[in-house]
Parts: structure tokens; C-alpha cells; sequence
């Protein structure tokens, strides 16, 4: 029964992220009011939307990392996102702190909820994911902070930039490079439509997002509480005991 819930979870999950795709790339190119399209140079768009460099509608800068080997620095209270837990999330908690001394010592901006966050370097997959920070909290170098102007929705930018997470990550593997630096990032074009549009947008992909997120949780719970009963039954803890008149029935 648990593995047959994890699996229908998990053909949930497959689903649900190819329609966040395929809506993603639906909205970002044809918004929802059905308006004519016109052509630029990140393909066709709605006619009334324009398309900006990223720096020319946000503020785009990167935190500081102090130094690692002082305990004291990482004893605070004050939220610090490393680029593991940018992780395409709604960031709400960070797992490290740190203390008013070290933002002394180091200078540490600390970011404002409402910022995006764009992993520039990491293993595996962590280069590109990007993360809409819902707390106050400062962050490493390897980390674009991103503080969208009056002209751009946070979460409509958070949204866009998980759509062009592939395009993000190949421009970080130009020559020998294998990371993002803040150049290619300020450079990144994005539509950029009136306010109420983006909202109209961010709201459809939200319930999306939310709804993949819930089936992302019953997975990993259905998962971890199945591969903790097989462990239980292979070490005898647990003994199972057949209901054979059920089974009879059943045959």
C-alpha cells in the first residue's frame, strides 16, 4: 500500500512539472489576455510587454561569506542562505545564522523578503536554481541577489527565471567557465510587462508551483515512510502477519 501511494505520487509529481513547463512557456510568450504577438529578440511576446536587461529593472549584487573557521560568527540569529538551499523553493528558514558581530566585520548586506536569489556556483544541479526569499537574511558570494524595482514583480521574475533555468545554466559553461558571475546575470533579457499583467501571470503559476510543491511533500513522506517499514521488516522488528482468510477471498 505505501509503495503503491509513492508511485501514483510520484506519476503526480511527473505530471505536474511538465504542466508547470509547458504553462510557463505558454505565459512567458503569450501572457493571458490574448493579445496580438510581435517579435524580439527572446522570440515573440504580447505587444504591449517590453523586453529589458535585468539590470536596467532590478538590483543585482552578492553577499559575503565570513569567515568559516570563526565559531562565533555563525552563533547569531540572523538568517544566512547557502546556495544548497536555493532549491527553486519559496525560501522561508535557513538551516545557518549568523551574529551581528560578523555583519559588523564583514559588512553583510541583509537582504530584504522580496529578493531573488540565483545560485551562481554549487554541485550538481544547485547552478541557476533560484529561490524568492520570504525572510530578511544575508547570503554567500556564490549567490546573485537580485532586488527587482518598482517596474518588476518579485515572484514574476522568481517564476521567469525558473523557466529559463536550462538557458541559465549553459551560459555558465561558456569556455572554461562552469558558474554564473554577476555579468551574465545583469545581461539576461526578460519580458517585462505592465505590473498588472505580471501579476495576472504570477498568480497562475503560483497555484501551479503550490500544488507541485504539496505533491513533492506526499512523495517524499510516502517514500521515507515505506523505505522505514521495509527496514523495520528486514531487521524483524516488524512482523507481518497474513490475513489469510483475505487472501482467500481475494483469490
Amino acid at each position: 500500500m505505501l509503495q503503491q501511494a509513492a508511485i501514483v505520487e510520484e506519476r503526480i509529481v511527473a505530471a505536474l512539472k511538465e504542466l508547470k513547463a509547458a504553462a510557463m512557456a505558454k505565459l512567458f510568450r503569450e501572457g493571458l489576455r490574448g493579445e496580438p504577438l510581435k517579435d524580439t529578440e527572446i522570440g515573440e511576446i504580447p505587444r504591449r510587454w517590453g523586453v529589458r536587461h535585468l539590470a536596467d529593472v532590478a538590483r543585482v549584487s552578492t553577499g559575503t561569506t565570513p569567515a568559516t573557521d570563526r565559531a562565533d560568527y555563525y552563533n547569531g540569529t540572523i538568517p544566512f542562505v547557502k546556495t544548497a538551499e536555493i532549491n527553486d523553493n519559496i525560501l522561508a528558514a535557513t538551516k545557518s545564522a549568523v551574529s551581528e558581530e560578523a555583519v559588523r566585520q564583514y559588512g553583510l548586506k541583509i537582504y530584504p523578503p522580496g529578493s531573488v536569489l540565483l545560485a551562481m556556483y554549487g554541485q550538481g544541479k544547485t547552478r541557476a536554481r533560484s529561490s524568492y526569499l520570504a525572510i530578511a537574511a544575508t547570503t554567500s558570494q556564490n549567490t546573485a541577489v537580485i532586488q527587482p524595482g518598482t517596474a518588476l514583480d518579485g515572484q514574476f521574475l522568481w517564476h521567469y527565471l525558473l523557466s529559463q533555468y536550462d538557458v541559465l545554466r549553459s551560459l555558465g559553461n561558456l569556455g572554461h567557465l562552469s558558474h554564473l558571475n554577476l555579468g551574465y546575470v545583469k545581461r539576461l533579457r526578460l519580458p517585462v510587462p505592465p505590473v498588472q499583467d505580471q501579476i495576472e501571470v504570477r498568480d497562475a503559476l503560483t497555484i501551479l508551483h503550490a500544488r507541485y510543491e504539496l505533491h513533492c511533500r506526499h512523495l517524499t513522506l510516502a517514500a521515507s515512510v515505506f523505505t522505514s517499514m521495509l527496514q523495520l521488516l528486514m531487521t524483524g522488528r516488524v512482523r507481518v502477519r497474513p490475513n489469510l482468510e483475505s487472501i482467500r477471498n481475494a483469490c
